[in-house]
């Protein structure tokens, strides 16, 4: 039912609440799913995951690499969920491992845990999944994302040796 196709990655700057005034490099990732039928109804929906800390400074270092995360609420967990039959059941992605970047295309392993008991709809459960999926990236922008990063860390740090 939960069939994945490919995918999308992007990354930004942003600060959350627990980050304090620094601005962290996250990556978000999205994996549409093959239309399907539930209690009468065409689902059209897809993952989305936000807020991944993969702890690099560049994307480059994500390729061929295994990633772990705990499940939410848990410090460094990534925050997922799934939309279907009106609300937003989570999507907890435990282990990501990437390989080899052909153009612009990642492909990765992940293993999902959703939980559809939480709001609904019910009769879905709690399946775990280990999907393949091709991530398409446009690594221009990724590029330029990281450079933002690495002159933001620059920043910081001068302010940190002044102060």
């Amino acid at each position: 039912m939960l069939i994945p196709k490919r995918g999308t990655m992007t990354a930004r700057l942003f600060a959350r609440a627990s980050d304090g005034p620094n601005r962290k490099l996250y990556f978000g990732i999205i994996i549409p799913l093959e239309p399907f039928q539930f209690e009468g109804e065409l689902q059209e929906t897809s993952v989305r995951l936000d807020f991944i800390d993969f702890k690099v400074s560049d994307w480059h270092e994500l390729e061929q690499k295994p990633f772990r995360f705990p499940v939410n609420p848990e410090t460094g967990y990534i925050d997922g969920s799934v939309f279907i039959c009106g609300v937003h059941a989570p999507a907890d992605a435990t282990h990501i491992r990437f390989g080899k970047l052909n153009g612009s295309i990642l492909p990765m392993v992940i293993e999902l845990q959703f939980d559809f008991t939480y709001e609904g709809p019910s009769k879905l459960g709690k399946p775990s999944m280990k999907w393949t999926v091709d991530l398409e990236i446009v690594p221009e922008e990724l590029d330029a994302v990281c450079v933002q990063y690495s002159r933001h860390r620059k920043r910081i740090s001068r302010k940190q040796d002044k102060g």
